[in-house]
């Protein structure tokens, strides 16, 4: 079997389908799955807004768990009205960091493909 340039799954899948049957050794199959490339793995705009979205939903329902403390100043106005100015807020961080990372292992895990199975048909041939 001549050099093999690196190909996807699915094209050596069908280099072998087209092939006679018995015409590869042990060390061509070799070359064949070493040829295999493993495409990176990518997310789509649809699911970094699944994500995105979740999220921010995640972040507006836990908010209260979110801040540790929030600096704020009230302030009488004029009759029986009253002014409150936020001057600082402090995030939990680890809390918001946890609340994303909840998020992502929850979508990713949805997105995960499942394994393709091979079949092998085992034949002898007299």
């Amino acid at each position: 079997m001549a050099e093999m340039q690196k190909m996807t799954k699915d094209e050596a899948l069908a280099k072998v389908a087209q092939g006679v049957g018995s015409i590869y050794s042990k060390e061509d199959v070799v070359k064949l799955i070493n040829s295999i490339e493993c495409g990176s793995a990518s997310m789509t705009d649809e699911l970094k807004d699944k994500i995105a979205n979740a999220a921010a939903y995640e972040i507006h329902v836990n908010s209260g768990e979110l801040i540790d403390d929030a600096d704020v100043d009230i302030c009488k106005n004029y009759g029986s009205s009253f002014e409150v100015e936020v001057l600082d807020v402090d995030l939990n961080e680890s809390r918001l960091e946890a609340t994303i990372r909840e998020v992502l292992d929850s979508h990713l895990e949805d997105e995960e493909e499942e394994p393709t199975q091979i079949e092998i048909e085992d034949t002898v041939e007299d």
